[in-house]
């Protein structure tokens, strides 16, 4: 009797514990997640890339994601050009809990602000602001990785947040670290042509490590751009974004093919020795879909989005 009066009390204590909302960190210590010891945190993130690059301007015959900014926005809800914000808030000390990532939308009316409870403690905080469709990954303090490896055009922040007040506010300056590799045809694009493939053989990635601004580790990628049937008949103007491993690189190998219907290959170019620069755009500007595509392209890193990077070029 008595050994089944102390199974009861056992039981009863470990339910009390569980109702508790005890969280275990990683060093294995117990922490009880109340409201008691959690403060208001507010987070105000905003572009200030916008300061140093030329804003975005709107492109009737960009055919990959470049719309009009308000070069006076100082938040990233104001210029409407980024569609989310992914933020992971990482504890570095005991007793705070665990890891938090929270997604945001530029239809939400808080976009690029966050309110949040945390207890008192010192946290690393990552945020990406970006355009793309589905969320990036923030696997950790030193590493994002894009979808569907994807790199979009975006800013980025990773900051110490020290709470140690009743209440506190944190101001977010965030700013680029990607690459601009942009097509130019100076050819009309026929209606069969509905994609143009880039294949980033060198020095490229999707991921991205925040602490370093570069990616962790070069892979060949590829990604793809849709060409708008609706500009069929036009000349084409295309875009696409990358993470280098250093701030200059003028070895980049690219291979480029234009696609019709089921993936068929039109057309390829295999562009070697091609100058990328961080946060800056670098053009190649020739025919792409005539008879004699390939012939006579020029390169030329001029001032769009991004800043010149001296490697642009004609073909």
């Amino acid at each position: 009797m008595n050994k089944t009066i102390l199974a009861l009390f056992v039981a009863l204590a470990m339910l009390t514990s569980c109702e508790k909302g005890v969280t275990m960190d990683s060093t294995g210590d117990n922490s009880p997640a109340t409201s008691e010891n959690t403060v208001p945190v507010t987070l105000s993130f905003f572009d200030v890339s916008m300061e140093d690059l030329t804003t975005p301007g709107s492109r009737a015959d960009e055919d990959e994601g470049e719309t009009a900014t308000d070069e006076n926005a100082s938040d990233l809800k104001k210029g409407e050009y980024f569609t989310k914000l992914s933020i992971a808030i990482f504890p570095l000390s005991k007793y705070t809990g665990e890891e938090r990532h929270i997604e945001q939308e530029n239809t939400q009316e808080d976009f690029g602000r966050l309110s949040i409870e945390l207890p008192l403690g010192k946290y690393k905080m990552v945020a990406i602001a970006y355009k793309a469709e589905a969320p990036v990954t923030i696997e950790s303090q030193n590493l994002i990785t894009f979808p569907n490896e994807k790199v979009s055009d975006m800013v980025f922040i990773t900051q110490e947040l020290d709470i140690t007040a009743p209440e506190h506010s944190f101001s977010c300056p965030m700013k680029r670290a990607v690459t601009a590799f942009t097509l130019q045809s100076t050819d009309i694009s026929p209606e069969y042509a509905k994609q143009a493939r880039a294949t980033f053989k060198s020095h490229c990635s999707y991921q991205f490590d925040p602490a370093t601004t570069f990616n962790p580790s070069p892979q060949e990628y590829s990604s793809t751009v849709d060409l708008d049937a609706d500009k069929a008949g036009e000349t084409r103007r295309m875009t696409f974004y990358t993470i280098l491993d250093q701030e200059v690189q003028d070895d980049v190998e690219i291979l480029i093919e234009i696609l019709g219907d089921n993936c068929e290959v039109l057309k390829k170019f295999d562009f070697k020795n091609v100058k990328l620069v961080q946060n800056k755009r670098t053009t190649y500007t020739g025919n792409l879909f005539a008879s004699d595509a390939g012939i006579d392209f020029t390169m030329d890193i001029t001032p769009a989005v991004f800043e010149d990077s001296g490697g642009d070029m004609n073909f």
